[in-house]
């Protein structure tokens, strides 16, 4: 079985006033990400360990 792993940094961010409240998710086309999440299957998986902070430093290498 193949996986592949989606790590969306920065994805959530705060919404921008100077685009009209929106995420950057909220903005972006994602036209790829929309046939993948229809195709495949959801799973969840904890990217930071127990006691640390869960900044980009952290989940993006563990």
């Amino acid at each position: 079985m193949k996986h592949l792993v989606l790590l969306g940094d920065g994805m959530a961010d705060d919404p921008q006033p100077e685009r009209g409240n929106q995420t950057p998710l909220e903005l972006a086309e994602t036209p790829t990400l929309d046939l993948i999440a229809d195709q495949g299957r959801l799973g969840l998986v904890e990217t930071v360990p127990a006691g640390f902070e869960p900044g980009s430093d952290v989940a993006n290498m563990s």
